[in-house]
This record gives structure tokens, sequence and C-alpha cells, in this order.
């Protein structure tokens, strides 16, 4: 999908899940830059258990619905509007509307707010706290991905 394309629907989404920022459409579209090369790949490479544009696992699916969803009932009603009825895998590799959703709450537990535009002086430092934030919250300490690395698929792949 084009970059731009690909936008609009983020933009689409989260307007009608009433969770948009320019922000959280940023940080969506670097994450998926940096995680599925902005959705050339469904499957992790490797055969890892990563799924879909933004390469989450099922395991934390699971654990959104059962830990974050499960307590907030007009949230997991809002999420569940966007789900096909087949299973949550499914859900996670062919419904780009589910996976735009489900990132976007993925973020929202996350009680450091996404860095605003408006803070910094340039786009390219704005993209480095947005490629800061996905390493530590999204990628983790553990995880193979850098910041650097981040940075750069986004300016690969986002085209503005």
């Amino acid at each position: 999908m084009k970059s731009h394309d690909l936008k609009k629907l983020i933009c689409r989404v989260l307007q009608d899940f009433n969770k948009y920022s320019e922000e959280s459409v940023d940080l969506l579209l670097l994450t998926c830059a940096q995680e599925s090369s902005c959705g050339q790949k469904l499957f992790q490479i490797g055969g890892g258990p990563a799924l879909g544009i933004f390469q989450m696992e099922i395991d934390t699916l699971h654990d959104i619905i059962n830990n974050y969803l499960i307590r907030r009932k007009s949230l997991y009603n809002s999420v569940r509007l966007f789900m096909c009825g087949v299973s949550l895998d499914l859900n996670l590799t062919g419904n780009i509307l589910f996976q735009i959703v489900i990132a976007r709450v993925y973020y929202m537990r996350i009680r450091t707010p996404i860095p605003k535009s408006r803070n910094y002086a340039t786009k390219s430092d704005y993209i480095y706290h947005l490629a800061k934030y996905w390493k530590k919250y999204w990628n983790t300490s553990e995880g193979k991905g850098t910041i650097e690395e981040a940075i750069r698929n986004y300016n690969r792949y986002i085209k503005d």
C-alpha cells in the first residue's frame, strides 16, 4: 500500500474510532514502516509470532483484550466493531482496520503521552522522538530494532 493511502486510512479509522490525533497517526505510520516495511510483510521473517502491518504478537493482542479492554466496556465494544467474524490471528493479518485500531489501543495503554510535534523545532527531531517512543514501548529494550533504523524506515517508506 502506498504511504499516502495508508495515512488516509489510518486517519479515517482513528477518526471513526474517536482516537485521532496527528501524533497518533505519525506514530502508527512510523511503527508500520519499521515493523513491516509499510505493510510489505504480514508475517514475521523467520517464522516468529508477530503478524500484520504492525507485527503484533497474538499474545500481545490477548493481553490487550484480557487486561485492558475487558475493563473498558465501551472501548471494547468500539474495537469489536472493527473485527471480522474470524479468528484473532486472521484479524491481525487480513483486517487492516482492526490492526490500526488495536495498534492504537496498544499505545493508549501507555501513560507517557505520545510526543507532540509542536514541541520540536524540526520534523526530524520530532521523528527522532517518535522513534524513541516506539523503541521504548513497542519494540522494548529486548527488541532487535533500533531508533536509527526506525527513522531510516520512516524516511524510506513514509512520503509526506
